[in-house]
């Protein structure tokens, strides 16, 4: 977790308009803020936490964040819950059983500026800072990608030391071949359609294929009207990168061979979108690689492509890391994250809807298809009842089939 210190009066480290502090720092917050803080733990009906994320840009929301013991250099995160102090509800997400959980750095910033700890903390971290370890920040908010940029950089963390490693970590030698990853499609992509069903994307939407290849979702859009346009580094690399209503990052993090890029266009992507950003991936489930090769923490193809397989978890939390906003799933390797908080909640409604009326719509479209199956097996009146070569569509069982009579 990347941050800034804040000012004397207030504690705590900045993030993407939230606030951190830990347990200890709560204290040194104005009134107001302490009231809220412990409002949000009766409401969660939990005392076990030690750090507290207090959103700064006018949502009434508080998380309370649990982490690995401060005696560790790197605490992972092992649990938040999230509570909505307008509604009085609160939602628990645990990473105790994830292989991959966020990492925090800097604890220093989080705590009392009187804590006995923090000059030991703020030594790691100026040493970490001296070797260029906390240079790009956004790409090692998770144990794996701390742990990898660690072993790239030859050292390792005892106790709060830094120390070199005997034997760096070198990574294989390969040429990417990124702008080949590109396909034409005949139709919308997935994520594109998916916007469209969930009403995200109309005729009055401006939309911004960010990565677009070929430019199928532009050129498919505007033919329907609506206004798009896009940008890709291979492509079409003299577009103006424009805000737009709705962003659309359709399978590109996939296709980037280094953590610290993905974030980049990851934070790129969504300083356009003015309500949505559409992020889209290649899953693990979907992956083929019996003709790939590993790199990195992903494959290189046989075409010298990059592919990175994510997790749904996984990518949720590169997201989130990055951001600092809630990502949506909304299909296979599909989340939206909202810049807009009305387009956010008009979404969440739109959900909730569609799932309140499930079993009538569909009753209606079983209907609908039994009447239409059982027209189409009705003979044409127009041909002879004698005809000795006629052929009759005979359904059964749901299934038709041929006969001749």
């Amino acid at each position: 977790m990347k941050g800034t210190a804040m000012p004397a009066e207030d504690p705590g480290k900045l993030v993407a308009g939230n606030r951190y502090l830990h347990r200890d720092a709560v204290a040194h917050l104005e009134q107001a803020l302490q009231s809220e803080v412990w409002e949000a733990e009766a409401i969660a009906n939990a005392s076990h936490w030690n750090v507290v994320k207090i959103n700064t840009i006018g949502l009434k929301r508080i998380s309370l964040l649990t982490y690995e013991d401060f005696e560790r250099p790197f605490p992972a995160l092992l649990e938040s819950i999230t509570v909505n102090l307008e509604n009085q509800t609160a939602v628990r997400r645990s990473y105790r059983a994830r292989v991959n959980p966020p990492v925090l750095h800097r604890k220093e910033l989080l705590l009392p500026a009187d804590h006995p700890r923090c000059e030991e903390f703020s030594e790691l971290t100026m040493g970490l800072e001296r070797i260029g370890l906390l240079r790009e920040t956004s790409s090692i908010g998770t144990r794996r990608a701390w742990d990898e940029r660690m072993r790239e950089a030859g050292v390792k963390i005892v106790g709060h030391t830094i120390e070199l490693l005997d034997e760096p970590l070198s990574k294989p030698d390969a040429t990417i071949q990124r702008h080949l990853a590109a396909i034409r499609r005949d139709g919308l992509s997935s994520p594109i359609q998916s916007l469209i069903r969930y009403g995200l994307i109309n005729e009055e939407s401006t939309v911004f294929d960010y990565g677009c290849g070929f430019g199928s979702d532009i050129e498919g859009l505007q033919a329907a009207g609506i206004s798009a346009a896009g940008w890709d580094p291979y492509y079409a690399p003299d577009q103006p990168r424009e805000p737009a209503h709705v962003v659309n990052l359709g399978f590109v993090l996939n296709v980037i061979e280094t953590p610290a890029e993905r974030q980049d266009v990851l934070r790129s992507a969504f300083a356009l979108a003015q309500r949505c950003l559409a992020v889209a991936v290649i899953t693990s489930s979907r992956a083929r690689t019996e003709t790939c090769r590993p790199y990195g923490d992903g494959h290189v193809t046989r075409r010298g492509t990059f592919q990175k397989f994510y997790r749904p978890v996984e990518l949720k939390e590169v997201i989130e890391s990055t951001l600092g906003r809630e990502a949506f799933p909304a299909g296979p390797g599909l989340f939206f994250i909202f810049a807009d908080p009305l387009s956010e909640q008009s979404y969440m409604l739109s959900r909730q809807t569609r799932r309140s009326v499930p079993s009538v719509s569909a009753a209606a479209r079983r209907k609908e298809a039994r009447e239409a199956a059982f027209e189409a097996l009705r003979p044409d009146p127009r041909s002879h009842c004698g005809s000795s070569d006629r052929t009759w569509k005979v359904a059964s069982g749901g299934r038709t089939s041929a006969r001749n009579t």
